[in-house]
């Protein structure tokens, strides 16, 4: 993709250059000033995110809380030079205005393993997102290996961290619950490639 800068940005730079970008353009983060392109999604991919704010959403509704779950539409500002698009969302209180496209007080933060993120979604991601004070919860989804990984904000620093295969994952604040089943559409022998 020619069109993406190889020059340092600012995050500011960042989103006023990524409100004008095609949607053909495919998806970009910014990484310490970078920006860097996101590989083409796998169906699997695009699936499992579907169904995580599927069932994000239906949680909100079941329980009626005032929260709101939005796909990969919304960004994240970690900082001057950082600005990720996490696969899924939840904020709580008013809704966002119509035409934003930053969200800084995410409480729960979702992202979809994919080959080529694997690394950024344990490491930079897991450390950047818990920098936010709203967060309280980082969900990786591993849709090869039907994994949830649930990192939750303890005492203090703490980062208290679960595996599920099966069962319900409770969402604390802000009173959610999603089953694992539900997060991934494709049976057990079509997940793993």
């Amino acid at each position: 993709m020619s069109a993406v800068p190889k020059h340092l940005m600012t995050t500011d730079e960042f989103l006023a250059w990524a409100r004008v970008l095609p949607k053909e353009a495919g998806r970009v983060e910014l990484h310490d000033g970078h920006v860097v392109s996101m590989q083409s999604e796998r169906f699997i991919h695009a699936e499992s995110k579907f169904s995580l704010a599927t069932a994000l959403r239906a949680s909100i509704k079941a329980k009626g809380l005032p929260c709101f779950a939005l796909p990969d539409s919304a960004r994240v500002r970690l900082g001057k030079q950082k600005s990720y698009q996490p696969d899924a969302l939840v904020y709580c209180g008013a809704r966002k205005p119509a035409d934003d496209v930053e969200l800084n007080d995410p409480i729960v933060v979702c992202e979809v393993l994919s080959p080529d993120s694997i690394d950024r979604d344990h490491g930079e991601k897991l450390e950047g997102y818990f920098t936010l004070p709203s967060l309280h919860h980082y969900l990786i989804v591993d849709p090869d290996r039907r994994v949830v990984i649930h990192h939750r904000r303890g005492q203090g620093e703490d980062i208290i961290t679960r595996i599920f295969k099966d069962g319900r994952i409770a969402l604390e604040p802000p009173g959610l619950s999603i089953e694992v089943a539900d997060l991934f559409e494709r049976p057990a022998d079509e997940a793993a490639v």
